[in-house]
C-alpha cells in the first residue's frame, strides 16, 4: 500500500542555498505534485514512503536507519526538500504525519546523549576505505558550504553519499566538543545552507 499524503517532516525555515527551493514555503499539495512529476524526486519519494512506512503510520516512535537514509535521499533533490519542509497550513492530517515523523527531524536528534563525538565519528569513517573516500570528497566539494558561503547541488549530493555509508552515519548527528570551534561552525553552516536548519 502506498501512502498518498501531503505533509512535511518538520516546520523548518526555508533553505538558504542558491541551489535550493524558493525562499517561501510551498503548500504541501503543490510541493507533492512538483515532486511526483520529476523522476529523481519521484523515485526518492517512492523509496521514502516504503522505507518510512512504520513511521508514517505511527507504528513506531523511533526513526529507523532505512527511513533516515530515505529522507536524506529525498532532501537532496530540490523538489524533495521543498516537499519535506512544506507548509501544512490548516491540514490536520499533514500535521499528524509531521508529529509521527518527529523522531526523524535532525533537530530532535540533537540530544547529546544520543550522539557520538564528531572526532570519534570521523576516525570511525576514515578507518573504512569507502567511507574515507566519501568523506574526503565531501570535504573538497563542500568547502564553500563549510566556510559558510553556499551549498551547491554537488555538495548536497556528496553529503548524501557520505551519510549513506554505514561507517558515516554518525557524522550526520555527531557532537562537537565545546572548544572545537571549527567543528561547530562546519556543522552549523552545513545544516543552515544545505538543509535550512537555522536553529540547529
Amino acid at each position: 500500500m502506498v501512502l498518498r499524503h501531503s505533509h512535511c517532516v518538520s516546520n523548518h525555515r526555508s533553505r538558504q542555498s542558491s541551489n535550493g527551493p524558493p525562499a517561501s514555503k510551498s503548500n504541501c499539495d503543490i510541493a507533492l505534485k512538483k515532486c511526483t512529476i520529476r523522476m529523481p524526486c519521484g523515485m526518492a519519494l517512492h523509496d521514502y514512503r516504503i522505507s518510512c512506512k512504520q513511521e508514517l503510520y505511527g507504528l513506531t516512535k523511533s526513526c529507523s536507519e532505512h527511513c533516515q537514509l530515505a529522507i536524506v535521499s529525498l532532501a537532496t533533490t530540490a523538489e524533495g526538500f521543498e516537499y519535506l519542509y512544506c507548509d501544512c497550513a490548516d491540514n490536520e492530517y499533514c500535521k499528524l504525519i509531521r508529529r509521527r515523523t518527529q523522531s526523524c527531524d535532525p533537530r530532535v536528534k540533537n540530544n547529546a546523549s544520543h550522539r557520538k563525538p564528531c572526532k570519534n565519528a570521523e576516525v570511525f569513517c576514515k578507518a573504512n576505505d569507502i567511507c574515507n573516500e566519501a568523506y574526503e570528497h565531501y570535504k573538497y566539494i563542500c568547502k564553500d558550504a563549510i566556510r559558510g558561503i553556499e551549498c551547491s547541488k554537488r555538495c548536497n549530493n556528496s553529503i548524501s553519499i557520505l551519510w549513506r555509508q554505514k561507517a558515516g552515519m554518525d557524522l550526520r548527528n555527531c557532537s562537537c566538543e565545546k572548544q572545537d570551534i571549527s567543528c561547530m561552525k562546519e556543522s552549523e553552516n552545513i545544516m543552515k545552507l544545505c538543509y535550512g536548519l537555522n536553529d540547529y
